[in-house]
């Protein structure tokens, strides 16, 4: 990598210049060169510690969505009772925005109470 490597003399070892780790030469990279296992270590560790944040990141998001489809859903049963509401009750005209407007009526005068399943 760098040619800053040195060899220590009297015996086959290499220093690392950024973190003086010392190891065998005979570790060389294919191309000639070294790589420092310990820099190597350390690098990987901080991408582990990256992705480990992520996937709790990724997690929280999931429980947040999953907290929004269970009250679109609850939501959407909500909208379906209404709308069953105003057919029975013979909703102006039976038209799509005729239904759609009894409905809303509907939902706005008898909304569903938190805790009812």
């Amino acid at each position: 990598m760098s040619d800053d490597w040195d060899t220590e003399k009297g015996v086959t070892c290499v220093v690392c210049p950024k973190c003086a780790f010392t190891f065998d030469a005979c570790h060389a990279d294919e191309g000639g060169g070294y790589s420092c296992p310990a820099c190597a270590e350390l690098a990987q560790e901080a991408t582990i510690a990256q992705l480990r944040a992520e996937k709790d990141a990724l997690r929280l998001d999931v429980e947040r969505l999953d907290e929004a489809l269970v009250v679109t859903l609850e939501q959407n049963a909500q909208l379906r009772e209404a709308l069953d509401r105003a057919m029975l009750s013979g909703c102006s005209g039976c038209t799509t925005q005729g239904i759609l407007q009894a409905a809303a009526a509907a939902l706005a005068t008898n909304p569903k109470e938190d805790g009812d399943g």
